[in-house]
């Protein structure tokens, strides 16, 4: 799998960074004097004769001429040029977010291939994969961080935030984005990003502290559900029901699958996917089964963050919940809950455990026993080459949330993504501040960064991709053109278009704000869904940690002076931070 790639401009090297405030260092070009020898032809007239017509004689003389040229010649990092071989070994420890060396999900081995071609133009590197489990892989980073013990690169997702500017654990980068990529022909890393504003917005300290390999331009979103179409036709779906238009119809499917001892649906609370629902899902039914709820949170406060859209910022939720407008005994913000206590008939049994998957996908999906699970646009390289599969899949999005289903329902069927010209399922990567102490772990880390997000590097990425990169705005049709089987399978990727209309709002972001995170809404929930507690004390439970999460955030924005936050200065002096 490993793939040498010859690279014709230069290897960027780094001095050390002393202290924070030091400038970023420059690349160290290598260059050598040498004498050319250029044979020119000059054209000279000898001889002219007139009579009747002009008649003009050319001799053609040759001359050679030296000049002196600079040629540029790449060395490795660390590379010493007089002795040909390396002046030191240096060794780069790299954290991944699951197996990048696996061809079970393409987005990955995609970033192993760069991996490979990297450490193959670096003799003089040691790359040692630390291989993280891909669900628990931020909370593992944490935990590393916190003890001082993680990689000196690190694949994940994190909260830059707390990571980079609360607990120093990784370093801003936005001073090298200055500099020149030795491996792309831009002037700058910067113009190197695709879509910077969508990918490379700065937090709220000003700082940037990730980049993003692996963009995929195209319309595309990022999930979809896959469906097992010979099991839903086996269950007595009829033909032109196949895609449900409405959640009461899809309700219907599951009933049907239900009935012939089959598993209508298959969404873990546990595992390497244990976020599908209390994150995803979280997004998704949120706007779906809220009322007018969104609105009336948007409306709370003007703060500088409104948009077409109407998303509702960080800031107004706090505000919101503060002064009791978002509340779970509200049947609006319920509504979340009443759609997945129903939902959660139909799951899998065992939910609650940490599912068998193939990459992220279940083994009972693939042997043909579910009728549909989560897809991502990561995660179809794992359906498709799938050995043997025993049935006909497609993917699809959620159908049409109705006030028959459900009377909360909303007329917004928002697609996971507005519209965007790229999607980038790949997790963030970024550079712990332990490995940025050591100045030869520091140049290799901001060279390994370059090269996976040069232009190069993405063509080769998209290159291993089942879900193709197309140009920004390619039609549907165009895309699938006569091929049934592929217009099925990337259907739910693109149908509601990903076109900016209809976005997710965060209407029921709150139940994220838990002690434990998803986990721990996965754990509550699970014990009131199976009536181990009431709803009331559900409830209960539920908004005493929201508010104080509420809280804390205003106390801490109020502390650090975040632009945006000053609001919170009227809640706390009205005494309802106490």
């Amino acid at each position: 799998m490993r793939r040498i790639l010859t690279v014709s401009t230069l290897i960027l090297t780094f001095a050390m960074i002393i202290t924070a405030c030091a400038p970023a260092p420059t690349p160290q070009v290598i260059e050598k004097v040498v004498e050319k020898v250029v044979t020119k032809e000059v054209e000279k007239v000898v001889k002219e004769t007139v009579v009747v017509e002009k008649k003009v004689e050319v001799a053609k003389e040759v001359t050679k001429v030296v000049e002196k040229v600079v040629e540029k010649k790449q060395l490795p990092l660390f590379w010493d040029e007089a002795a040909n071989k390396c002046a030191k070994k240096v060794v780069l420890t790299v954290a991944t977010h699951g197996d990048f060396f696996s061809r079970n999900q393409d987005a990955l081995f995609g970033v192993g291939v760069l991996m490979n071609e990297w450490q193959a133009i670096q003799p003089c590197i040691d790359m040692q994969v630390q291989p993280m489990p891909q669900g628990p892989s931020p909370e593992i980073s944490v935990q590393r961080w916190t003890a001082g013990t993680h990689a000196d690169v690190v694949f994940t997702w994190v909260n830059a935030q707390q990571a980079g500017t609360e607990n120093k654990w990784v370093i801003p980068l936005e001073d090298y984005f200055k500099q020149k990529n030795p491996y792309s022909e831009n002037a700058t890393w910067w113009e190197d990003f695709l879509f910077p504003e969508i990918f490379y917005t700065p937090h709220t300290d000003g700082h940037t502290y990730w980049v993003r390999p692996g963009i995929r331009p195209g319309s595309n979103g990022y999930r979809a559900w896959f469906y097992n179409r010979d099991l839903l036709l086996k269950a007595g779906v009829p033909e032109d029901k196949i895609l449900p238009k409405t959640w009461t119809e899809w309700f219907d499917i599951f009933e049907k699958i239900k009935k012939i001892g089959k598993i209508p649906i298959f969404i873990p609370l546990a595992g390497n996917t244990l976020w599908e629902w209390s994150i995803w899902m979280v997004w998704d039914m949120g706007d779906f089964f809220s009322g007018d709820l969104a609105e009336e949170l948007y409306n709370v406060m003007e703060d500088g963050t409104e948009n077409p859209q109407g998303v509702i910022s960080q800031q107004k939720l706090v505000r919101a919940v503060i002064e009791g407008k978002w509340d779970l005994n509200d049947p609006r913000c319920w509504g979340f809950f009443e759609a997945s206590d129903r939902l959660f008939n139909y799951l899998q049994p065992g939910y609650a455990a940490p599912p068998e998957l193939v990459a992220e996908t279940p083994v009972e999906f693939l042997r043909g026993n579910v009728g549909y699970c989560w897809a991502g646009v990561w995660r179809v390289s794992t359906v498709s080459r799938y050995p043997e599969l025993p049935f006909t899949w497609g993917t699809v999005w959620y159908p049409k949330p109705d006030k028959a289903f459900l009377p909360t329902a909303t007329e917004r069927l928002a697609p996971d993504i507005g519209q965007s010209p790229a999607t980038c399922e790949m997790v963030h990567l970024c550079v712990s501040s332990t490995g940025a102490k050591d100045p030869d772990k520091l140049k290799a880390a901001i060279d390994f960064l370059m090269y996976l997000t040069s232009p190069k590097a993405n063509q080769t990425w998209c290159q291993y991709q089942t879900v193709k990169c197309t140009e920004p705005g390619t039609p549907f049709e165009e895309i699938v053109g006569n091929d049934e089987q592929l217009r099925m399978q990337l259907w739910g990727f693109y149908n509601p278009p990903r076109d900016g209309k209809i976005v997710q709002r965060g209407t029921m972001n709150p139940v994220q704000w838990l002690p434990g995170g998803a986990t721990e809404l996965n754990r509550r929930f699970t014990e009131y869904h199976e009536r181990k507690i009431t709803k009331q004390q559900f409830i209960d439970s539920m908004m005493k940690d929201i508010i104080q999460n509420a809280k804390d955030q205003c106390k801490h924005n109020l502390e650090m002076k975040v632009k945006g936050w000053e609001f919170c200065q009227e809640l706390k002096d009205a005494g309802k931070l106490d």
